[in-house]
């Protein structure tokens, strides 16, 4: 098909099921939903045991011998080795995972999990095996729900498929269906699966396979005449019967609104037609997709005009219907260079009634033949024939033959008679994808060419990419502003992979730099650090214990006069001590008793090499170093601590020395000279105390910016301040989140700050975002706005709450990037 409607439909998936559910009478579907606290653990736990738990008839295994599962309130709690075993009867089978926001980590069938609500399919394997198993890969992990959809033989099956350019080219209707002595056109048809012959008629509409004859934008399509009530029909389309239909999805077009396609559906039951739909397209020129619930048996279906002065025009037509499958032929699996590959995940029924597959195989490899490299297979119902080899021509691979492998399925009905199933596999070559390498400056500098599902083996050197003075080349990024970096066994599975320089400072190269490091980020790369520098063996421990450091030490670099602030995990077996490059101790970390604890060390002395040593094994969250070169960070006569102009670290720093050395009860006053403060992509920067007063020269002049990654949008995902705190005041500054809204797609959510504190005040401040730019998280709370100008383009304020705006301007920016 040359236009897909599949990703229109993936938000209909739950509707599916649900349809699903009620046209096979035989499905079973199960739910456990572990915010209710099924096993009644009652915010207890277990661990060392297996538990069962039934729904619907189904019993899912919990394995808890080598992990603990907890109830949270909202969700199970199931630590790193926590198996669950939910049971599948076929590779029909599918199930829906639904985990706690921003904390799941699983595997399911032995694959991490992607998504907050994770599908999956049962394989061949897991079908055989009884069970599909999910295994928690992380002690943050929270899953709220489980559902599982056993299907019956009696499946839906996609029946038919067409984008019309198969269809016989029809442009006289106008004048035909004038005439009423004249014949509706027709067109045959066969289903798939169900293998039914059945007639399209139509009267009225005209049928353009090849040619855009009236300019919307495709070729491939139907188009309904205009009709004011002359002699004849109004024009249509009409299906014979079909023995079940269960949905029809199709696309439909228009050139102005209100136009568009009625469906009507006549089936078993129904004494006349039933208008099921008419929905108009969603806006003039808009492809729209449209999908309708049938589930009828014996069933027409009839698309009229919805606006007979205009025209209507369809571009695509799928429909489904449920078809027994038990008494098909049907093969089990084939292997093929050593690789069994089993017919249920690869293999979908044609126009023809043939299954059709194709594997790639590696140019390393070899083209399977009859003789020296065949095929085997297995049968699942039916009698295996004889497999038949053809040689292809092939452009890949310097022009060597790919091959067509057919193998027969024969089953002999109770009725004595013999049907035949062929399945295809078209083996080619495997194409090659091409690695592009970009430079800091987003400009293409190289590009490598590699084998589809081969390893990128050796990455490009970095000779060409843009190093600025005190700075190096760290390795090649996924993303330009990721953290992941890729390496010789990447593996190349698109046609295109993009990869991008990382280049970031030498570190200790300056008296007053901050190196700040999250060593709860699985992609923290130890390699790319000078003033960091574990001497003993490490590990990341996920995201709850962080970096993970045998009994040695490591090695800080500072560039004079230092804080370091450490953040370590309560599981750490030992104290941590600080010393000087002469030995002399110059503080220590107690093993923390609350998780996450900090601990602020002093250092004066001149520039040189810290040693941070322990005994035992220790797990640290993060790190920071402040160097202060020869001064310190301390207030000013007028009690304010005042930042370097400009300077996001220097603005950061404050912040840290604020959380080690103020308690929060009085005031605490901080001052930004004019200046730019590129606070890197910082997000969810919470304050360390209440009382806290951020003030800036002006509003115009003293701007703080982040830029988050498009990919973390969301409200408590790229949030530049979450506050929790009591009485903060900003004066005089801009607060500006730079995500990039118009590349964001759907949505672009980056609030200036989520308020979920209370009696917070604004002073002369502008925020520029675009969606979300301000959210009062906290419906008891109370905020002022006084002389301030908040920017954005939807849902940009928002939230609850008490909130007063005082001679402040709301500024709507472009909705769109072109202005509009």
């Amino acid at each position: 098909m040359k236009k897909s409607l599949l990703n229109g439909c993936i938000t209909c998936l739950m509707l599916l099921i649900a349809t699903l559910a009620k046209a096979q009478s035989g499905n079973v579907t199960a739910t456990w939903d572990f915010s209710t606290d099924p096993l009644a653990l009652s915010s207890g736990s277990f661990q060392g045991e297996t538990r069962t738990l039934a729904a619907n008839g189904v019993d899912l295994t919990i394995d808890a011998t080598s992990g603990k599962v907890r109830d949270n309130g909202n969700s199970y709690q199931m630590t790193t080795g926590v198996k669950v075993r939910v049971p599948v009867t076929s590779t029909r089978d599918s199930l829906r995972i639904v985990g706690y926001p921003k904390y799941w980590a699983y595997n399911i069938g032995g694959t991490a999990a992607t998504d907050e609500s994770q599908f999956h399919k049962a394989t061949y394997a897991e079908a055989q095996q009884g069970y599909v198993e999910i295994e928690a890969t992380d002690n943050n992990n929270y899953i709220v729900s489980i559902t599982v959809t056993q299907v019956s033989s009696i499946q839906e099956k996609n029946l038919y498929d067409t984008d019309f350019t198969e269809w016989e080219e029809l442009t006289d209707y106008n004048s035909v269906y004038k005439d009423p002595s004249a014949a509706p056109a027709t067109h045959a048809a066969t289903a798939k699966y169900s293998h039914e012959n059945f007639t399209f008629s139509t009267w009225g509409v005209g049928s353009y396979p090849t040619t855009d004859s009236k300019n919307i934008g495709t070729t491939g399509y139907l188009m309904a005449g205009k009709y004011s009530g002359e002699i004849g029909a109004e024009p249509y389309i009409e299906t014979t019967e079909l023995a079940s239909v269960t949905k029809v999805e199709f696309v439909q077009y228009a050139t102005g609104s209100n136009r568009g396609w009625k469906l009507y559906a006549k089936g078993n039951g129904d004494a006349d037609w039933v208008l099921v739909s008419s929905t108009p397209v969603s806006a003039s020129r808009v492809f729209t997709p449209t999908t309708v619930a049938i589930n009828r048996t014996n069933v027409k279906l009839r698309f009229e005009n919805l606006a007979l002065p205009q025209n209507a025009y369809m571009s695509e037509l799928h429909i489904y219907g449920m078809v027994d499958m038990s008494n098909s032929p049907s093969l089990a699996s084939f292997t093929a260079n050593g690789v069994t590959y089993q017919a249920a995940d690869v293999f979908d029924e044609d126009a023809d009634g043939n299954y059709t597959t194709t594997v790639e195989v590696s140019k390393s490899g070899e083209m399977v033949n009859e003789t020296a490299n065949p095929v085997t297979a297995v049968s699942d119902n039916g009698e295996l024939g004889t497999i038949i080899y053809e040689s292809v021509e092939s452009s890949d691979n310097g022009g060597k033959p790919a091959a067509k492998v057919t193998i027969p399925v024969t089953l002999t009905n109770a009725a004595g008679t013999s049907v035949t199933a062929n399945y295809i596999v078209n083996f080619v070559w495997k194409p090659n994808y091409t690695v592009n390498y970009f430079n800091v400056d987003g400009e293409k500098i190289a590009e490598q060419s590699v084998e589809k599902d081969a390893a990128i083996g050796t990455l490009n050197d970095g000779s060409a990419v843009t190093i600025a003075e005190g700075s190096k080349f760290r390795g090649w990024l996924f993303k330009a502003t990721g953290d992941e970096k890729a390496s010789a066994a990447t593996v190349v599975s698109s046609p295109t992979l993009n990869l991008y320089a990382l280049v970031t400072d030498i570190e200790g190269d300056e008296a007053d730099e901050r190196n700040t490091y999250n060593l709860k980020n699985r992609y923290f790369y130890v390699e790319d650090h000078e003033a960091f520098v574990p001497t003993s063996a490490y590990s990341f421990n996920g995201t709850q214990h962080g970096l993970d450091i045998k009994p040695g030490s490591v090695k800080l670099l500072v560039g004079g006069n230092a804080t370091i602030i450490v953040e370590a995990c309560k599981y750490s077996k030992a104290p941590m001590i600080l010393t000087d490059a002469s030995g002399n101790t110059v503080g220590e970390v107690a093993v923390p008793t609350s998780d996450g604890e900090k601990t602020v060390l002093k250092y004066t002395g001149a520039a040189g090499e810290l040693t941070l040593s322990f005994t035992d094994e220790i797990y640290l969250h993060s790190l920071t170093i402040i160097n202060t070169g020869e001064g310190d960070i301390v207030k000013n006569e007028e009690g304010y601590y005042v930042a370097e102009a400009g300077n996001g670290s220097s603005f950061l720093n404050i912040l840290d020395i604020i959380a080690a050395n103020e308690d929060g009860n009085s005031r605490v006053k901080i001052f930004l000279p004019d200046g730019t403060y590129d606070l890197g992509r910082m997000v969810e920067k919470e304050l360390p105390f209440n009382n806290i007063s951020i003030v800036g020269q002006s509003m115009d002049k003293t701007i703080l910016v982040t830029t988050p990654d498009v990919s973390i949008e969301g409200l408590g995902s790229a949030d530049m301040f979450y506050n929790t705190k009591q009485n903060i005041y900003f004066q005089d500054l801009t607060l500006k989140n730079a995500l990039d809204y118009y590349a964001a797609g759907s949505a672009g959510r980056a609030a200036v700050i989520q308020d979920r504190g209370n009696r917070t005040i604004y002073k002369n401040v502008r925020m520029l975002s675009y969606q979300d730019t301000y959210y009062s998280q906290n419906s008891a709370m109370q905020s002022y706005f006084d002389s301030c100008d908040v920017h954005g383009t939807v849902d940009f304020l928002c939230g609850g709450g008490d909130v007063r705006f005082q001679n402040t301007t709301i500024s709507l920016e472009p909705r769109n990037l072109s202005g509009s």
